[in-house]
Order: C-alpha cells, then structure tokens, then sequence
C-alpha cells in the first residue's frame, strides 16, 4: 500500500513535468518501466491460474516455467552483441625475411627447411620461444 501512496503522490509531478530535461524523463521512463513489470507479472499470474484450473497445477507449473525459460533465452540472445570476426593486420611471416642471414648451404638443410615451416604455422609461440631463448642466453653470459 506504501508504493501505491508514493506512486500516487508522485504520478502529478511526474506528468505535469516538461521532457527536456533528463531526470524527469528518467523517472517517467521508470514509472513506464515499474508498471510494465507489473502488468507482465499479473498476466503470468492469470495465465497460471486458468491454467491451473483447466488442467491441473502441474501443467501450470510447467507452462509458466517454460514461457520464463523462453522469455530469458530470447532476451539473452538478443542482448547479446553480434559476434565480430577479428580482422588479420599482421602480415605473413616470409622464409625470404629468415633465410636471407643464414648460409646458402643451411637454407637447403631439410631440418632448417621444417623449422621455417614450423615458424610460419606458429608465429606468436614462435617468437615467445626466441625471446625466452635469447633471455637465458642473457643471463647465462652476463648473470643477474
């Protein structure tokens, strides 16, 4: 009874207010949003009891459970934003780029050949493995 009084006392400040400003379409907006809360739960509440009585409260049950599962699949799905695919920036890793300071004997070796291979599939786990290499290294030949 408490909220009807306050919704009444504030309903004439409410409507009698100009739009242009934000607070007040904030709080018509939630007045708007309050009451159709209340008249979705009055409907579910009428559509539970006539089912109730046409068929038993275990069909009631079930169909409102199952109209609350549908509703909240929908509204998750649909507040979901659309998946974005992300876009490939970063250019290929060229054998030209790695082959270009080795050997002409190393660049035809069947061992060097596979690791190039290896490299271009994997480029990130590639380059954390060299920068993880080359700080051991560090640390062996001028210590801590």
């Amino acid at each position: 009874m408490a909220i009807a009084r306050t919704a009444l006392a504030l309903a004439p400040m409410i409507l009698k207010t100009r739009l242009r400003r934000p607070v007040k379409r904030m709080a018509g907006a939630a007045l708007s949003l309050g009451l159709l809360v209340m008249a979705g739960l009055f409907l579910l509440i009428a559509g539970f009891v006539w089912i109730m009585k046409s068929y038993g409260a275990e069909f009631g049950f079930l169909a409102v459970g199952l109209f609350l599962c549908l509703a909240a699949g929908i509204l998750y799905f649909l507040s979901r934003p659309p998946k974005e695919v992300p876009k490939e920036d970063r250019p290929d890793i060229d054998a030209d780029m790695l082959t270009q300071y080795l050997p002409e004997e190393m660049q035809s070796d069947p061992r060097f050949l596979a690791l190039i291979k290896t490299i271009k599939e994997h480029p990130t786990g590639s380059t954390a493995a060299a920068v993880s290499l080359g700080f051991i290294i560090s640390t062996q030949l001028f210590g801590d």
